[in-house]
């Protein structure tokens, strides 16, 4: 019984690390672009009480190809000792563009270097 507090703790932030996981890849396989991608997963951290900065976000583009990585840490506060839990995020997706004339998406196709 006296382990419960922190079990509880422990699947709290296990649960809101899977949830910003799923979001993370899902959303990766979206963007439109990385700047906005990179304001959205600060919202949906703090959304979900986790402690994210910009800093723990590294989001690298290769042409049409979006990566993003998310290291950070959780502290934990228990009666006995205070752990930090660490957890990487990885995601990957291709950049979209929507024109606004048709306001259809297309994929971002890179340009040959002879062009």
């Amino acid at each position: 019984m006296a382990g419960l507090p922190a079990v509880v703790r422990y699947g709290c932030v296990y649960y809101s690390t899977w949830q910003f996981e799923d979001f993370v890849r899902y959303e990766s396989s979206r963007v439109n672009s990385g700047k906005e991608f990179k304001n959205a997963i600060l919202r949906q951290a703090q959304a979900y009480s986790l402690p994210v900065s910009a800093s723990d976000v590294d989001i690298r583009l290769s042409g049409a190809v979006m990566r993003v990585s998310v290291n950070y840490t959780v502290p934990l506060d228990l009666v006995v000792s205070q752990p930090k839990l660490q957890f990487h995020v990885p995601g990957s997706g291709l950049l979209r563009k929507i024109t606004a004339q048709s306001r259809r998406v297309t994929t971002v196709t890179p340009r040959p270097p002879w062009f």
